[in-house]
């Protein structure tokens, strides 16, 4: 039987993908084509590249864009719409649909992050490459991904902290330096005592 591809990412119709690996095929065409300079694969699927697969409902790209200032997004927003990718649609408590903060590429709802601190700035100029569903692309090193999650400290996010610590391979001399580099040694140190029984000196 002769394989289909899709027209816009050229992942392989009827074959089971990865969560957001159509999405990165997307990415990556995008900096081909010149719309983006790079990007970095940041969130949830970020996490999952470093320790058994978690729970995550969207896909955080962390982008280096041409365009600067107000609207500098808009240009990858206007190349995804006339791919034919849509903004997903919310409903609010009166029943009025309005358009939400994720575009769906591939089916994978898909939000672009802005660096708002320096210790994003730091994580995306220092990535680590990963394979997500046979694709090399650039994601958060584990060790950036704790301080982050340490510092947010959602519930959803100290979900994500505890497999980190867990089952990442972490650089131990590495993470210590980002916590103490952003104040967070106090705050992760006493996590690890309450989950895991022990300090981490």
């Amino acid at each position: 039987m002769k394989k289909k591809y899709c027209e816009y990412c050229g992942a392989e119709l009827g074959k089971k993908a990865m969560f957001g690996e159509g999405a990165i095929k997307v990415m990556k065409e995008l900096k081909q084509k010149g719309v983006i300079k790079d990007f970095v694969v940041g969130g949830g699927v970020a996490a999952i590249a470093h320790v058994e697969p978690i729970t995550t409902k969207d896909l955080d790209i962390i982008v280096e864009t041409i365009a600067t200032g107000i609207g500098f997004l808009q240009p990858i927003f206007d190349y995804l719409i006339g791919k034919g990718y849509e903004f997903e649609k919310i409903v609010d408590e009166a029943g009025n649909a309005k358009k939400g903060e994720h575009i769906v590429i591939e089916g994978t709802p898909t939000q672009f992050i802005p660096i708002t601190n320096s210790l994003l700035e730091e994580a995306v100029n220092n990535p680590v490459m990963k394979s997500i569903g046979g694709i090399d692309v650039k994601v958060l090193k584990a060790e950036y991904l704790i301080a982050m999650y340490t510092q947010i400290f959602r519930p959803k996010d100290q979900e994500k902290l505890i497999r980190l610590t867990d089952q990442a391979e972490v650089d131990e001399g590495l993470l210590k330096q980002i916590l103490q580099k952003y104040n967070l040694s106090g705050k992760y140190n006493k996590f690890v005592k309450i989950h895991f029984g022990g300090l981490n000196d």
